[in-house]
């Protein structure tokens, strides 16, 4: 009786490491890209699964995009400066 709660109670906790595991999975692969994002990699990530990770990941997309324009915008801007600095009077 002890041994089959015993086994019993080891195969709960073994199923809910799996169940965890499996759930927040998709947390973990949106840290790996955010981390990716914030050392310069343009990650998209899919816009797939239960209804709040997809609307996370759309988020996540659109913040991507808008830090590439504004990065795109800044560098037009610069060459800009730049190409003026270099016109003569």
């Amino acid at each position: 009786s002890f041994l089959s709660i015993s086994i019993l109670i080891l195969g709960v906790m073994l199923a809910a490491a799996l169940v965890i595991r499996v759930l927040s999975a998709p947390l973990r692969a949106m840290a790996k890209a955010a981390d990716a994002a914030g050392h310069g990699t343009q990650v998209l990530m899919s816009e797939r699964g239960p209804r709040d990770l997809r609307v996370l990941a759309r988020a996540f997309n659109a913040m991507q995009q808008r830090i590439g324009n504004l990065l795109a915008s800044r560098t037009r801007a610069l060459a800009a400066v730049s190409h003026d600095l270099r016109t003569p009077l």
